[in-house]
């Protein structure tokens, strides 16, 4: 063969493998990026330390509704009865409050990544939340539980949403404790994917 060509055929060669490396390179670099983001991710937030229940009920930020004033809302509920408007048992507050901008991020007793949000209406007989965006990743669990541990919810997963969303049954009580659990490498996707958009705030059975 002309020797030009088998030197070109080399120099081919050559480039080949140096591109090889370059993206065996950048997968090597992509990697060790995906390691330091959930790294990172996993320090940004307040971290409370290991501990139970009681021990982080002080520091779990909380989102607190005034009290509906039942006088008001008896007469406006007359007035429904008598335009013929559905019966109501809860008023609904708007929210957006999700594991990226609110609530407290820890460890439990088992060394599982933990994420707490506290939601309260003093003297309120029940509650019940609506996430209206809910994707939540595969290794996520959520509990609701009563801040005097008689009502306890869950675990609702990925499995309990419909059309990306989850509704959650009436819970008694005036004061709510949130907890999401997840693997480390879930955290990022847990705070893009899980949104509390509905409190409504009960007043009658």
């Amino acid at each position: 063969p002309d020797q030009n060509y088998l030197e070109g055929w080399d120099r081919a060669e050559t480039h080949i493998l140096n591109l090889g490396e370059i993206i065996t390179m950048l997968h090597v670099w992509k990697t060790a990026s995906a390691a330091i983001f959930v790294a990172s991710t996993c320090l940004a937030a307040p971290i409370s330390g290991q501990g139970d229940f009681d021990s982080i009920i002080s520091i779990v930020p909380e989102v607190s509704i005034r009290p509906l004033n039942l006088d008001a809302l008896q007469q406006e509920d007359l007035e429904r009865r008598d335009q013929g408007l559905p019966w109501r048992f809860a008023i609904t507050h708007d929210s957006f409050i999700n594991p990226g901008n609110d609530g407290v991020w820890d460890r439990d007793k088992e060394g599982k990544l933990r994420w707490r949000m506290r939601v309260s209406s003093m003297s309120a007989p029940h509650m019940n939340l609506a996430f209206e965006h809910w994707d939540m990743p595969a290794s996520g669990e959520m509990m609701v539980e009563s801040a005097d541990k008689l009502s306890l919810n869950g675990p609702y997963t990925s499995a309990d949403g419909h059309e990306n969303e989850l509704w959650l049954p009436i819970i008694p009580g005036d004061d709510l404790f949130i907890t999401i659990t997840c693997d480390d490498a879930d955290r990022f996707a847990v705070e893009e994917s899980v949104v509390l958009t509905k409190i409504n705030v009960g007043y009658r059975g």
